[in-house]
C-alpha cells in the first residue's frame, strides 16, 4: 500500500470520528438565575425568564436558581408545568446546620393555581401558600428543602397529592400548615420528613407513605381525620390538639411510640395497626376523655401506657397480643373504662399502680377477654349464680386489690362492622370460640344477619352475639339457625341498647343466621368522617361501637375533574 493511499485512509478515518464525536456531544444545560414574577395581567417578568406561556398555561424550558424567590404568582386561574425542570435555592452548609436561603414557589391570596411536575430543591420553603384557595400542588419532586410544601392561613380546599418529599433532616417538615383549615393532604411519599399541623383545624390527611417521619397535630390543630396513611419507623403524635381522628392507619417504630397523645382530649383512635418494637403502641400523657377501639396492637414492648394523670379515657374493643406489656396504668392516672378488649399472650398482660380503673361495662356487657385465665362458664347472671352458661367467666379476673375484671369474657372478642346508618357506627359483636368470618349485614334485604363459624369436627363451640336494639330486634323473638337446624334452645339477655344471645353447636364449617322482626330504615347515610365524632356525645355504650365506613374521601373532587387536571 502506497504512502498515498494510507494517508488518505487515515484523514477519512480522522474525518469519520470527529464527526462521529460532534454528534455525540450533548449541549450544555443552561440555568438561569434569579426571580420569575407571573404578573396578574398573565405577563411574565422578565420576559427573558425560561417560562412559555400557552394561555392560561405556563411552562419551564429551563432550570432555575434563585437566593431570594424562586417564582412569584400573582394570578389565578392558571398551571404552572415543570415539565421536570429543577428550580433550586442556595442553601449550603453552615456551621453544624444548614443556612437557608431563597424560597421556590411562592403564592399569596390567589385561587386555582396548580402546580404540577416540578423539582424543587435547597429552598427554605419549596412551595409557600398564604391565604390561598384551591391551589392544586401534585407530581412534584421535592428534596432537601427546610419546609417543603407550607400552608399559612389557608382556609379553604387546597390539595397536595401525589408528590415526592424528602428532607436533609429529620426535624425537616415535608409539609407545614400553620392556622389552615379545610385543606386535603393524601398520597403523598415521605421520607425522613414530616406532615405538620399546627393551630389547623378540619384538614384531611390521607394515604401518605412516610418513612422515618411523623405526623404531628399540635397547639390546636383540632377536628382533623389522619387516616389510611402507612408509617414506617415514625409516630403520629398529638399536642394540646382534640377531637381529631386517627382512624385505619398502619403505623410501625423500631424506637420510639407509633400513636402518641400528649395533653390531648376528647380524640378519637380508631382501627389502626400498631406496633412499636421498642417502645409504646399507643401513649398517653395529660391526656383524658379519649377513646381507643378497635385497633391492633402488637409486639411492642407496652401496647398501652396512660401515664401522667392520663383519666377517665375509654379504651375498649382492641386486640392488645404478644406484647411485653399489655397495658401499664400508671403515675396517677385513674377512672378509665377498659373493657371488651383481648389481651393476648403479651408477657405481662397489665400493670396498674395504686389507682382505681374500671375493667368490665358491668353485667351482661363484661369485660375483656384475658389469655391466661382459667376460669370456667359454667353459670350466668350478675351474680354468676344461675345454671347455664353466658360466655362471661364465673370467677373474676384480679389485678389487685383496687382492679377487677369482674365479668372477664371466656373467649376473644371480633367486632363485625354493620355499617353507618342514620349517621351512627354500628358493630355486631360476637364472643366465641370458633373462627368467625364472612359477616355479612344489609336491611335492604331483611331483618336478619349471618357469619360462618369453623372449628375442629367433634368438639363443642359458642356464640355470644351482641345486637344494636336501633339496628336490629326481634320483638316476637328470634330464629338462630346454624347450618341447617334451627335452635331451640338459646339464652337471651338484654341491657337498655343490646341484646345478647347466647348459644350452643357442635363443630364444624357452617353458617350461623339470626332472624329478627325489625331492621333500621334502609336508608344508608352518607355520613362524613368528620360527622362520626358526633359518636362522642351519646351515651358511651355507642361510643366503642366504631366507625368503620370507607368513606367517601378518595376523591376531594369529582372524578372525571381528577382525571383531567392529571393528565
Amino acid at each position: 500500500m502506497s504512502g498515498k493511499i494510507v494517508t488518505s485512509l487515515f484523514s477519512a478515518l480522522l474525518f469519520i470520528g470527529i464527526v462521529t464525536l460532534a454528534f455525540n456531544i450533548q449541549p450544555v444545560k443552561s440555568t438561569w438565575t434569579g426571580t420569575v414574577y407571573i404578573r396578574a395581567d398573565g405577563s411574565i417578568d422578565p420576559p427573558d425568564a425560561p417560562i412559555q406561556r400557552d394561555g392560561d398555561i405556563y411552562t419551564l424550558t429551563g432550570d432555575i436558581n434563585t437566593t431570594t424567590y424562586g417564582i412569584v404568582i400573582y394570578r389565578s386561574n392558571i398551571i404552572l408545568e415543570g415539565a421536570g425542570h429543577v428550580l433550586q435555592g442556595s442553601a449550603r452548609p453552615y456551621d453544624s446546620g444548614m443556612l437557608w436561603n431563597g424560597d421556590g414557589v411562592i403564592l399569596q391570596r390567589e385561587s386555582n393555581v396548580t402546580i404540577r411536575n416540578l423539582e424543587i430543591k435547597l429552598c427554605n420553603h419549596g412551595v409557600f401558600l398564604g391565604e390561598t384557595s384551591s391551589i392544586k400542588i401534585y407530581g412534584n419532586k421535592i428534596t432537601n428543602n427546610y419546609r417543603g410544601i407550607r400552608l399559612h392561613e389557608c382556609l379553604k380546599e387546597n390539595y397536595i397529592f401525589k408528590n415526592n418529599i424528602k428532607s436533609i433532616e429529620l426535624a425537616h417538615s415535608g409539609i407545614y400548615l400553620d392556622g389552615s383549615s379545610n385543606n386535603w393532604i393524601f398520597e403523598n411519599n415521605l421520607i425522613e420528613c414530616n406532615i405538620l399541623l399546627e393551630n389547623s383545624t378540619s384538614n384531611r390527611v390521607y394515604e401518605n407513605n412516610i418513612t422515618e417521619g411523623e405526623i404531628g397535630l399540635s397547639r390546636g390543630s383540632n377536628s382533623n381525620s389522619i387516616f389510611d396513611n402507612k408509617v414506617v419507623n415514625g409516630i403520629i403524635g398529638l399536642f394540646s390538639s382534640h377531637n381529631n381522628t386517627i382512624y385505619q392507619n398502619f403505623v410501625t417504630h423500631d424506637d420510639g411510640y407509633c400513636i402518641s397523645l400528649d395533653e390531648s382530649s376528647y380524640n378519637n383512635i380508631l382501627e389502626n395497626n400498631i406496633t412499636a418494637s421498642g417502645h409504646e403502641g399507643i401513649f398517653f400523657d395529660s391526656s383524658s376523655q379519649n377513646h381507643i377501639t378497635g385497633n391492633n396492637i402488637s409486639n411492642s414492648r407496652i401496647g398501652i401506657m396512660l401515664h401522667d394523670y392520663s383519666s377517665d379515657n375509654v379504651i375498649s374493643v382492641n386486640n392488645i397480643l404478644n406484647n411485653s406489656y399489655g397495658i401499664i396504668v400508671q403515675f396517677s392516672s385513674q377512672n378509665n373504662l377498659i373493657y371488651n378488649n383481648n389481651f393476648i399472650n403479651n408477657a405481662d398482660q397489665v400493670y396498674v399502680d395504686d389507682r382505681f380503673n374500671v375493667w368490665d361495662y358491668g353485667y351482661p356487657c363484661g369485660g375483656n377477654y384475658w389469655s391466661d385465665y382459667n376460669g370456667t362458664d359454667l353459670h350466668w347472671g350478675s351474680g354468676q349464680n344461675e345454671t347455664g352458661s353466658d360466655g362471661i367467666g364465673d370467677t373474676a379476673y384480679m389485678i389487685d386489690a383496687k382492679n377487677t375484671d369482674r365479668y372477664p369474657l371466656i373467649a376473644p372478642i371480633t367486632a363485625f362492622d354493620a355499617g353507618v346508618w342514620n349517621g351512627v357506627a354500628y358493630n355486631i359483636d360476637v364472643v366465641s370460640n370458633s373462627t368467625l368470618s364472612d359477616f355479612h349485614f344489609n336491611p335492604d334485604e331483611g331483618a336478619f344477619l349471618r357469619f360462618n363459624i369453623t372449628g375442629e369436627n367433634g368438639t363443642a363451640g359458642f356464640c355470644r352475639v351482641t345486637i344494636p336494639k336501633s339496628l336490629l330486634r326481634a320483638d316476637d323473638g328470634w330464629t338462630i339457625t346454624v347450618g341447617n337446624q334451627t335452635l331451640q334452645n338459646y339464652t337471651e339477655l338484654e341491657d337498655e341498647n343490646f341484646t345478647y344471645l347466647y348459644f350452643t353447636y357442635n363443630h364444624s364449617t357452617q353458617t350461623v343466621t339470626i332472624q329478627g322482626t325489625d331492621v333500621i330504615p334502609e336508608f344508608p347515610s352518607s355520613v362524613t368522617l368528620l360527622e362520626l365524632l358526633t359518636l362522642i356525645t351519646i351515651p358511651i355504650v355507642f361510643i366503642r361501637k366504631s366507625a368503620t365506613e370507607k368513606l367517601n374521601h378518595k376523591l376531594p373532587f369529582p372524578d372525571q375533574a381528577y382525571k383531567r387536571f392529571m393528565a
